[in-house]
């Protein structure tokens, strides 16, 4: 019985060890699924905040960018020493720019949305320009452009619109506020449109060909598996884009339908006789209505003749008349070195802020052959151009300067073009360096009377 009875026993002792084994090794995967948890919640904190930090590099570039122009000399538009795999404590930052490249080469820097076609001032024509844009799609954004111009009418162009903070007393921030759409994802939406055509194959938006996309229907999202990134219709339209109605030194511009012939002359340092002719041939629909259709040759403007002097014609006075008192002024048109002078310092509307202006400096060449009298051929010259220029165009003049461009195509394209850009968007992917855990964030920010304003903001889950 004694013997049972120690059978018994060391049955029971077996069996709570086997139990205070499970519960031991239950306990020890418990912490250690705790700790990998832990670790994995701090690592997503890393990578958030390190996308963060290439955010904050991002708008501190933009910023300390005090150049008259806006272009491929900036150093925020291209510039992969300062954007590519930053390290950090914990990892790196990398700000991506899309460039749509036909070759996809990675671009590593900040978009300018004065790159791309405003779909709340585009025409059809601007429309039809972007890669696999159709009419129909074309006709969907226009239409319910119209609509929603005629419900910001009625309510006094005050509605609530989503996508980030504003600054009420910025005009041009406040601007922003009254457009018609207020994100491309709004008017794709409104149109109708797919993810594949809104996004083509850049479904993360990083404008860079990740092997997802290019590996054909073994992976989502679908593609050609051509090599090459289609980045849809979304890569090449923007809402945010405009011109403030100042000059290089951010003067307000002289109004050329409106200002008295001695404000002609005093400010803008034009002859009586130049100043008389615009008096007589106003109101202009835009300031190259200054130049003579007639003139098609290109010239630089150090060679050619100013007209900065004013014109007078005396004649021989009567005995016993005072001299001076048969003096005329005589009308004569602006040249085109002397509109070259001016340009930029002219305008033709009195508005503080002029929406969906493309920067001649940044765009490619599908939106720059979207601007009327630009051909293929012209968006190429502009393109090198540009290049070779230190500050790339100092005016939009410079087009008849360095490009075939002839003057009456100039006209067409003039009121939509400008030099400078003042809303960029950010992409910043933040990867952690011990488990690769990665955070992306796409900001779009506007440059503000003090300081940048952030007008979007989206994070990755």
């Amino acid at each position: 019985m004694a013997s049972n009875n120690k059978g018994i026993v060391l049955v029971v002792v077996l069996w709570v060890l086997v139990v205070l084994a499970v519960l031991t090794v239950a306990l020890a995967n418990n912490t250690k699924l705790d700790n990998a948890i832990r670790i994995g919640e701090g690592e997503r904190v890393r990578a958030r905040w390190l996308a963060r930090a290439g955010v904050y590099r991002a708008i501190s570039d933009i910023a300390r960018d005090d150049s008259i122009t806006d272009g491929e000399h900036d150093g925020w538009f291209d510039n992969a020493g300062q954007f590519k795999q930053i390290p950090l404590p914990g990892g790196t930052f990398t700000v991506y720019a899309d460039r749509n490249n036909a070759d996809s080469t990675i671009v590593y820097g900040i978009v300018d949305e004065a790159a791309r076609i405003n779909i709340n001032t585009a025409d059809l024509k601007m429309l039809l320009a972007v890669p696999n844009m159709t009419e129909a799609m074309a006709g969907g954004i226009l239409d319910w452009r119209v609509q929603r111009q005629e419900i910001l009418k009625a309510t006094g162009n005050r509605v609530t619109k989503p996508g980030g903070s504003v600054v009420e007393t910025e005009s041009a921030i406040e601007t922003l506020r009254t457009v018609p759409f207020s994100t491309v994802r709004e008017a794709a939406l409104a149109a109708g449109l797919t993810k594949e055509e809104l996004y083509g194959e850049d479904t993360n938006l990083n404008g860079v060909l990740d092997e997802c996309e290019n590996d054909g229907e073994e992976s989502w999202p679908p593609d050609n598996r051509d090599g090459v990134l289609d980045q849809g219709i979304l890569g090449r339209l923007t809402v945010y884009s405009y011109e403030l109605n100042q000059d290089g030194l951010g003067r307000t511009r002289i109004n050329i339908n409106k200002a008295s012939e001695e404000e002609l002359i005093n400010e803008l340092s034009l002859s009586a006789g130049e100043a008389k002719w615009i008096g007589e041939n106003r109101p202009f629909s835009t300031i190259a209505d200054l130049l003579d259709d007639t003139v098609r040759t290109s010239i630089s403007v150090s060679d050619s003749p100013s007209v900065s002097a004013a014109v007078t014609m005396t004649t021989e006075l009567p005995a016993g008349e005072e001299e001076g008192e048969e003096e005329e002024i005589v009308s004569i048109r602006p040249d085109l070195a002397t509109f070259s002078r001016i340009a930029d310092q002219i305008t033709v509307r009195d508005d503080e802020v002029i929406p969906g202006r493309i920067n001649i400096n940044t765009a490619d060449k599908i939106v720059l052959q979207s601007l009327p009298g630009v051909s293929p051929q012209a968006a190429d010259q502009i393109i090198k151009a540009r290049s070779e220029l230190p500050q790339g165009f100092y005016t939009i003049a410079d087009l008849i300067h360095h490009t075939n461009i002839i003057i009456p195509d100039f006209k067409k394209c003039a009121p939509l073009i400008t030099v400078r850009s003042n809303v960029f968007t950010i992409r910043s992917l933040g990867q952690t360096e011990w488990t690769g855990i990665r955070h992306t964030i796409e900001a779009v920010v506007a440059r503000g009377d003090v300081k940048p304003v952030v007008l979007y903001w989206k994070e990755s889950d």
